[in-house]
């Protein structure tokens, strides 16, 4: 992805040779017709790019919904913004 973190590429210029090769860039879209936050219970939130693209389209997070965060980097960046609870 063009939004990856260099952790691999980091890790291969110790002395690999390597071509670093982005495959896809991320896309935001919005969904129509847009999704009632009130039916849901939870949201998972898997990477930050999936953490921009929510406050994109919706702004904040409702205080009704759980939130869980995949990983720590995903954790992390969604703390800037709001608390996991």
């Amino acid at each position: 992805s063009a939004l990856s973190r260099p952790l691999i590429t980091d890790y291969l210029k110790q002395g690999f040779w390597f071509r670093e090769v982005i495959l896809y860039d991320v896309v935001f879209q919005a969904l129509e017709p847009r999704p009632n936050l009130l039916d849901f219970e939870k949201i998972v939130f898997t990477s930050s790019s999936q953490v921009d693209a929510f406050y994109k389209f919706f702004g904040a997070i409702p205080s009704h919904l759980e939130i869980e965060c995949i990983g720590s980097i995903t954790r992390a960046y969604l703390t800037k913004k709001v608390e996991c609870r």
